[in-house]
């Protein structure tokens, strides 16, 4: 086969791709052919990019060109499990995020280093779905402050010490205006949904003390009815959050690892009645 024709147009395989079923590394195989094949694959290979290691980051700071193609990015790397494995760039990490300008979703999962909250300083991409387990310090919360097109929202790490006395003002009240799911723990719960119009919301990773507190406190001040609730943290004395009444607009609750010490005060709730 010529270096640089295809038998087919270009657009044909397109399709073939399209209805294919082929592997990342496909793809890449695919690209090293000729430079026909490198044309009509680059976007499919780029376009959607799942990673749990550091070296694609090299290659999208460095090639802005590959870099604006992306549209999903699910960064997993290091993992949960790993603290002593190889470092990551942050300075790649950051310009590779600067690079991927079309990028529509990004979930950045699993580090446990503090300092990786700074890799989204230059990011200016117009996110529709974001998820992130990092630490929230001010940095994020800059990040997150400046996206208007956010509809999706994970923030499952907890704030840093330097944002707690603020918690009520950590968000902007012109920002995420199209915010319409959103899984956190309470404080972050509590500044985003007045205001938005929340359908969805999920309650992450928070041990829950009987204070008073009600899970109406978080779902009332949403613009709009809020239809589905997760309840996916641990909590000692239900009693108050879950027994007192919830709206009729809740279509549908979800409980995961949900843990009590008082299960009877829990069933008393009509709702989680009909759950269990």
């Amino acid at each position: 086969m010529p270096t640089n024709e295809l038998k087919l147009p270009v657009e044909l395989w397109l399709l073939v791709f399209a209805f294919g079923k082929f592997s990342s590394n496909d793809l890449a195989v695919l690209c090293r052919v000729c430079a026909g094949l490198y044309h009509a694959v680059v976007d499919s290979l780029y376009e959607s990019i799942t990673v749990d290691n550091p070296d694609v980051c090299t290659t999208l700071a460095e090639c802005p060109h590959l870099a604006e193609k992306v549209k999903s990015f699910v960064f997993t790397y290091p993992t949960i499990m790993v603290y002593d494995g190889p470092e990551v760039n942050i300075d790649n990490l950051t310009s590779a995020l600067k690079n991927m300008t079309c990028l529509s979703t990004l979930k950045l999962i699993y580090s446990q280093k503090h300092g990786y909250s700074s890799v989204l300083q230059y990011c200016d991409a117009e996110l529709h779905v974001f998820h992130c387990t990092y630490r929230v310090n001010r940095r994020l919360l800059s990040f997150l402050n400046r996206q208007d097109s956010i509809r999706d929202l994970a923030l499952t790490g907890m704030p840093t010490h330097d944002i707690y006395p603020e918690s009520e003002e950590m968000f902007l009240p012109m920002s995420l205006p199209l915010l319409t799911e959103i899984s956190a723990n309470s404080c972050f719960l509590k500044a985003l949904v007045p205001g938005r119009p929340v359908h969805t919301v999920r309650f992450k990773g928070q041990h829950v003390h009987d204070s008073g507190t009600r899970l109406s406190d978080f779902i009332d001040p949403s613009t709009v009815p809020v239809k589905n609730l997760g309840l996916d943290f641990m909590i000692w004395l239900p009693a108050e959050i879950c027994c007192t009444p919830l709206s009729k607009d809740i279509e549908e609750i979800t409980l995961t690892g949900l843990v009590t010490q008082r299960l009877i005060g829990l069933l008393r709730n009509p709702f989680m009645e009909a759950v269990f």
